[in-house]
């Protein structure tokens, strides 16, 4: 029948007005007349919906008239469809992943049961990774045949819930779910199948986003055999209408899965026993256990139960003797039936559908409408709610479930089962009675939404489909709910039914006491003999109910609260606090029973809560205490410090060849400063200084000449001022240096292919030093040597060779000396064995992004002296990647997203390439594609501070950031320049220029692979000065260094000022080297190469003006 028609039909039958447009004048009484007209109509309808089933199949597609939420999916695997429209439905692996085996196999980038979570870092989720989510690690904490119990520590942060799956690897399409509070640390399962392997999958959800998944694999132990019970071979073990039976049975798992939980077993009923059958029934009941024998329904002495004369209502007395009057009692249908018998498809010790059928061969009608018969001529014992239906019926669909597939679809067919039924629950719950889809659904899921917003809150539970009884929680209490229940079955739904519900609002609106015990019953299944009946259990004294004390706030802040509250009696399962936002909307916030305190996040400042506690204690909810608090006000804005001022800039100890200048700061902090003054020759000079001084010595000056000083301050991007001051160096008082002396000449140090040479200076000073001597070849050979050096390491000399080195001395323009010595190199070292041939061994692809991957691989023997990375790109073209030898782990960038690779990795050892080894990988896809940022402006070019040689550049930027500048102009002899200027400069010196000439300088702006521009200016520079004596070049030093390992020499390249080649040796151990000889206001390009064994390494370069 339609959801919610009967409820129509009752409206319109107490009205009387049934079939009566709205608005239309009443009428005669005609309500009897038109239920019976709407009945028919129903009638019909329902035919043509069981022709619509017929036509489209009972296991796939949608079954008309059954819901209007189309197929659900499947639920907990991977298999069949999915089409739901509300909530979240997963299908399909949710496209990111392949279904084999009843499992998702997910694609590179995704992770999780179903594939719908992005893989991240430990520790990140949500969209891009952006969101701080915390892994979970499980534990096993314990285990046993049919239960395990899975543990986790406590997240550094909170999180909003935890999303459980439980994988039964037997049959995956089994999977279930789980929803667990934020504070949450354990997760138990019970009613599982010895013998059975289980894979959990735990997420952190923050802001319905989940983590990465923490896994772990259990495997329940297998179970040992029992021994079998004693009695008698023809006492029977249980009847239908034994009062020691459970009268509503349930499956041990769905579909006969082993990861289903159970429910716990119900104890019996304490109501009167069953009464003997009279002599029509053909099945007796059993008399009740015996003190002797508590634990067995039939006495051992008593293998017969005899019919007693006594009312149906007075129980047969324990041990009663047996009559010669009274017929032997036929088998029960409850004894177990011989293994070899070809109609026991079951388990040893259990009832079948044949059995039942034979023994209830006297009754009229189905099979369900026989078995009912049965229960009501046998007084069979009702508890609670219970109903005579509904007990038949749970006592069929067991044996349904445990019969062969072909006789358990042809008799589903047979028995109905009402709708579902819905009744408020305690405070913020409602109850959902689902005894009569039992044995009909493999899972149910219930859907509800708020009614009373336009875009209510909405929620989703899932249940095994032998759950009697489901409780919603998390509701607002007294709010009406639109409530969805779906059966379904093999991924779709089998039957839907929707309702309006009221969410309790306490009081005696609360579930009864022990009211899952009227729903919930089970019968465990033997497990290698005949089980016994369970007696009642003793009755114990229940538990002192618990009371809270008072609550209290601390910590205040302006986006958090800490709630503080005390028990004065007893302990509570957990806690929840219920509060407004700042929207209005009810927020409700789980807490485990073990605290006595929680931080209440996300709240907005200077605004006022309202926080509601309950206490919960078993399926009861109690309390409430409530305190109200005032979030903190946000913390005001900083504002931004007001822009700085230099002082005044004054010169003091003053030097021949030096002045410091001292400066202040009235106001306000600079993060740095920087000194430009021109040196004696005219060049610009720079001095950059520390944020914090207010003194700085400019040294290296010329005697008796005048000099003027510009200090900036830089503030952020700005460079505020100058402040300038002049300053006079002092007069040279000294004497001219007397005439240097060259000392001793030794060597030492000899080895196979060089020798180091030592001498002193006793008096005096050289500008620099010239060693010479003759190579193997007869060639004459000169190495330079800086004035401060007295060591120097000749290489590339040859083995057991005689040499004479003669060393000059430079002074100026003089050359003095030499001084000699001779040395004989050391004969060269037998050749070591060469190593082991290296192996290559596995590759792998790891950090897969939309536009990179990065590979890993191992050498498990030897060492490679390079690698080689080959594959092919998106056009198709070879490319090669070269990695160093002690790399075991490379990037490649520059790929497409969404698109497969191969890599091969070649190792190079010597002039061998050994292997490859390849491996595949599939690039991420693209992410989104962001707005580029507008085009940057170029201002206006100026030309400053104009010399003789050198002219000032300065230009602003309107609007935006360039990447570069460049500076393009001609020389004196008409050959291009280029002057690359970094994105945050905006000024630049020009130097090397020829005086009184003109020059045209054109500024370009480099943003992205595009070059803007160019703005241009004209500026003559300024005459020569007059002719003199020119001063020589003082000598230029390079330094450099070596990360890894070590050369045996180097040797530095440049083309002096009339363009020929120079060749500078240098030793390996050597991180410096003096270039002498240089001409004045010309730039040199060095290159620096390495020596090592024969091979020569590199360059590194580096450009210079003198």
């Amino acid at each position: 029948m339609t959801p919610g028609l009967p409820l129509l039909l009752l409206t319109l039958a107490l009205r009387g007005g049934a079939g009566t447009p709205p608005g239309s004048p009443p009428g005669p009484p005609c309500g009897a007349a038109a239920l019976v007209a709407i009945l028919g109509r129903l009638r019909e309808l329902e035919g043509q919906v069981r022709a619509l089933q017929g036509q489209c199949g009972d296991s796939q597609g949608p079954q008309a008239g059954t819901g209007t939420w189309g197929d659900v999916g499947t639920w907990g695997g991977c298999g069949g469809t999915c089409g739901g429209t509300w909530g979240h439905v997963r299908g399909r692996c949710s496209d990111q992943g392949r279904c084999r085996g009843g499992r998702c196999h997910c694609f590179p980038g995704f992770t999780g049961p179903h594939c719908a979570t992005p893989a991240c870092p430990p520790g990140r989720g949500g969209p891009r990774c952006a969101l701080e989510i915390p892994s979970v690690t499980p534990r096993l904490a314990t285990r046993n045949q049919t239960s395990f119990r899975v543990t986790w520590p406590r997240p550094p942060m909170p999180v909003d819930g935890y999303q459980v799956a439980l994988i039964p690897l037997d049959e995956p399409a089994a999977m279930t779910t789980h929803e667990l509070p934020g504070s949450a640390v354990t997760f138990e399962v019970t009613g599982l199948a010895p013998g059975h392997t289980f894979e959990l999958f735990i997420q952190a959800q923050r802001e319905q986003h989940l983590g990465a998944p923490g896994t772990l694999r259990v495997r329940t132990p297998l179970a040992q055999t029992l021994p079998t019970h004693g009695g008698s071979p023809g006492s029977p073990q249980g009847s239908l209408g034994s009062p020691a039976s459970p009268v509503a049975p349930a499956s041990p798992s769905t579909r006969g899965s082993p990861a289903s939980p159970r429910f716990p077993v119900s104890p019996v009923s304490r109501g009167s026993p069953g009464s003997p059958a009279s002599p029509r029934s053909p099945v007796s009941p059993e008399p009740p256990a015996s003190p002797e024998s508590p634990g067995s329904p039939v006495s051992p002495r008593s293998p017969e139960a005899p019919a007693s004369p006594a009312s149906p209502r007075s129980p047969a007395p324990p041990q009663s003797p047996a009559s010669p009057q009274s017929p032997v009692s036929p088998p029960s249908p409850w004894s177990p039936v011989s293994p070899a018998s070809p109609l026991s498809p079951v388990l040893p010790g259990g009832p079948s559908l044949h059995d039942l059928g034979a023994k209830l061969s006297s009754y009229n009608g189905s099979l369900l409408q026989r078995l009912e018969s049965h229960l009501r001529a046998t007084n069979f014992p009702l508890r609670g709610n219970q109903t005579v239906p509904a007990v038949a019926r749970a006592i069929l669909s067991y044996l349904l479930r445990r019969s062969p597939a072909p006789l358990r679809r042809q008799l589903l067919r047979q028995i109905p089962h009402p709708k579902p039924q819905l009744m408020p629950g305690a405070a913020g719950e409602a109850l959902v009675d689902l005894d009569g889809l039992r044995g009909h659904a493999e899972t149910v899921v219930i859907r509800y939404r708020l009614l009373e917003e336009p875009e209510g809150a909405e929620g989703e539970l899932q249940v095994p489909g032998d759950t009697a009884v489901a409780r919603v929680p998390g509701l607002v209490p007294g709010a009406m709910y639109r409530v969805e229940v779906h059966g379904v079955v093999r991924g779709h739904v089998s039957k839907s039914y929707t309702f309006l519900v009221t969410a309790g609002v306490g009081g005696t609106d609360e579930p009864p006491l022990d009211w899952e015990h009227m729903y919930e019953m089970e019968l465990t299944e033997p497990q290698g003999a005949v089980a016994k009946a369970v007696p009642a259990p003793p009755s114990e004294e229940p538990p002192l109910r618990p009371r809270l004390g008072g609550l209290t706030v601390s910590q205040v802040t302006p986006h958090s609260i800490q709630l503080e509250w005390s028990v004065l009696e007893g302990t509570f399962d957990s806690f929840t606090v219920q509060y407004r936002d700042a929207q209005g909307q009810p927020q409700a916030l789980a807490v485990d029973g073990g605290s006595r305190t929680v931080t209440v996040p996300g709240l907005s400042p200077s605004r006022r809560y309202k926080f509601n506690l309950y206490g919960v204690w078993g399926r009861k909810r109690i309390g409430l205490i409530s305190t109200d608090a005032l979030t903190a006000p946000a913390p005001p804005k900083e504002e931004p410090p007001s822009q700085p001022i230099l002082g005044e800039l004054t010169a003091s100890q003053v030097t021949s060849d030096s002045v410091q200048l001292e400066w202040s700061v009235p106001e306000g902090t600079f993060d740095s400063f920087t000194v430009q003054y021109r040196d004696a020759q005219g060049q610009a000079q720079v001095l950059p200084v520390a944020g914090g001084s207010r003194t700085v010595s400019v040294v290296g000056l010329s005697p008796s000449r005048r000099y003027k000083f510009n200090l900036y301050g830089v503030w952020g991007r700005k460079r505020l001022g100058p402040v300038s001051t002049d300053a006079v160096t002092a007069p040279q008082e000294e004497e001219p240096p007397s005439q240097p002396i060259l000392g001793e000449l030794t060597a030492s140090q000899v080895t196979s292919d060089s020798v180091q040479l030592e001498w002193s200076v006793p008096e005096g000073t050289f500008d620099s030093f010239t060693v010479q001597y003759r190579d193997a070849q007869g060639q004459a050979q000169v190495l330079p040597v800086a004035g401060g050096s007295r060591t120097v390491s000749v290489v590339g000399l040859s083995p057991s060779r005689h040499y004479k080195f003669n060393l000059y001395g430079v002074w100026g323009r003089k050359r003095l000396g030499p001084i000699s010595t001779d040395a004989v190199t050391a004969p060269a070292p037998q050749e070591e064995e060469p190593p082991p041939q290296p192996i290559l061994g596995e590759l792998t692809a790891s950090q897969v992004t939309s536009d990179s991957v990065q590979l890993e691989w191992s050498v498990p023997e030897g060492t490679f002296d390079s690698f080689t990375v080959q594959y092919r790109d998106a056009q198709g073209q070879a490319q090669v990647l070269p990695v160093a030898g002690g790399s075991r782990t490379v990037s490649v960038p520059g790929l497409s997203p969404s698109r497969r690779y191969k890599f091969n990795l070649y190792g190079v050892w010597g002039r061998k390439r050994l292997g490859p080894i390849s491996t595949d990988a599939v690039t991420a896809p693209a992410p989104p594609k962001e707005e580029p940022p507008s085009q940057p402006i170029l201002g206006e070019l100026t030309a400053s501070q104009v010399t003789s040689d050198s002219v000032q550049l300065e230009w602003s930027v309107p609007e935006g950031t360039f990447d570069s500048f460049t500076v393009q102009y001609r020389d004196a002899q008409g050959q291009a320049q280029v002057l690359p200027v970094a994105s945050g400069s905006r000024t630049v010196s020009v130097v090397g220029l020829s005086p009184s000439r003109r020059y045209k300088f054109n500024l370009y702006g480099v943003w992205g692979r595009k070059r803007l521009g160019p703005v241009s200016t004209d500026a003559v520079t300024g005459p020569g000065p007059a002719l003199g004596a020119q001063r020589p070049q003082a000598p230029l030093q390079l330094e450099w260094s070596v990360p890894e390992g070590t050369f045996d020499s180097f040797t530095v390249q440049y083309r002096d000022a009339q363009g020929q080649a120079q060749v500078l040796p240098v030793a390996g151990g050597s991180r410096t080297v003096s270039v002498v000889g240089l001409s004045p206001s010309r730039r040199y390009k060095f290159n620096l190469y390495g020596v090592w064994g024969r091979k020569r390494l590199g360059p590194v370069s580096t450009d210079a003006v003198t």
